[in-house]
């Protein structure tokens, strides 16, 4: 890892022990920890993402550990981003996680449970050259803010399918049982769930429609995989497991861009929910605890020009950042500004909220059975 990295733990169980000055390699062994503490004056301590993201960071932990002298200790995130909010309130009043990046809707949900503090301009002057839809806001005032987008795509194998993939209604066609992976609703906020219901007519605001769809794809034999990590599913459909998928942009413009000779049969769905496209941010947010003057100078570098330029192309997503243009080689592989501003759908982020848990609780009720072995 790059200078200033003071250790790495998964999820704040599994992992390196803290001290150690290497990220895992994807797909090492994991030695495992006790529990997790960040002393008050020591390092400020990140949850983030594993892969392109955290490798996108390399040059925000030298220029940050320049500028402070101060170390990062890095929690890579377990499953969904979201997942940290239990751990944060499960701790909680003790900090032990200074910051995190996490989905918007994580975003807005940590504010409204009243762990997280008030982003400002006058903290971290560079949060003035984003847009104010990049602000993820409650009750008026700024708690997060969002530095790329993801989106929710289609990708099959053209090799194996009878005819072209359009849209989520396609991969309810027969010759796909048994070969159809879909994401996890603990993935992205259940953004991946109302993608089946915008495609069926609701939205989130009316899901039936969505989990209606589900259970057909299950009860007809298609659902053969629910994944909640990129490089799983994707290596599924490299192996031939899975034929179509319902995926993210981020796994194409992070795992596929860099190694499209890979995947020649490799097609893309861009707008597949009723010729939209589902999408939400990756942000970050700082917990109300005694390091938060270190993770706003460690933000405030992170979202200049210059490292926004370094970022996006490493990490396979497009930055919201005005000045950074979408690399090229990803082009055609994520949703960009362009793509998004004709297509993109932003579900309410409170209704999102306010409903995620039920929706889980329903998913996993009516819906993870029907995955066919």
């Amino acid at each position: 890892m790059g200078a200033g990295v003071a250790g790495v733990v998964v999820g704040g169980i599994g992992g390196y022990a803290l001290g150690t000055s290497s990220v895992p390699t994807p797909g090492a062994p994991l030695q495992t920890t006790a529990t997790v503490t960040a002393p008050q004056n020591g390092p400020m301590t990140l949850a983030w993402w594993g892969g392109p993201e955290l490798d996108g960071l390399n040059p925000v932990f030298s220029e940050f550990k320049k500028q402070t002298g101060a170390d990062v200790q890095v929690i890579v995130h377990s499953g969904g981003s979201a997942n940290i909010i239990p751990k944060i309130a499960a701790a909680w009043p003790n900090v032990y996680i200074d910051s995190t990046g996490i989905n918007g809707n994580g975003a807005y949900s940590l504010a409204d449970q009243g762990f997280t503090v008030p982003l400002t301009a006058s903290d971290m002057p560079n949060m003035s050259q984003y847009a104010d839809n990049t602000h993820v806001v409650y009750n008026g005032k700024t708690y997060g803010m969002i530095f790329a987008t993801n989106s929710c795509v289609i990708v099959y194998r053209s090799d194996k399918v009878s005819q072209p993939i359009t849209s989520l209604r396609d991969l309810l066609r027969p010759e796909l049982k048994g070969k159809v992976a879909i994401g996890d609703p603990s993935v992205a906020a259940g953004t991946y769930l109302i993608a089946w219901a915008l495609e069926y007519g609701g939205d989130e605001k009316n899901i039936d429609p969505g989990f209606a769809a589900l259970k057909q794809l299950g009860d007809m034999g298609n659902l053969s995989m629910i994944w909640s990590d990129e490089p799983v599913a994707l290596s599924s459909l490299a192996s031939g497991e899975v034929w179509a998928m319902e995926y993210c942009d981020y796994g194409t413009g992070g795992y596929v861009a860099p190694n499209a000779a890979q995947y020649p049969w490799l097609k893309i769905v861009r707008n597949p929910a009723a010729g939209k496209s589902p999408f939400w941010g990756d942000a970050f947010a700082i917990t109300n605890g005694p390091r938060q003057d270190l993770a706003k100078k460690f933000w405030d570098i992170f979202l200049s020009q210059d490292m926004q330029a370094k970022f996006a192309p490493v990490n396979g997503e497009p930055s919201t950042h005005p000045g950074v243009a979408v690399d090229p080689k990803l082009a055609p592989w994520i949703n960009g500004p362009a793509e998004l501003a004709q297509y993109g759908y932003r579900p309410d982020l409170a209704t999102i909220v306010h409903n995620w848990s039920d929706w889980k609780t329903r998913f996993d009720k009516d819906i993870r059975p029907l995955v066919k072995a």
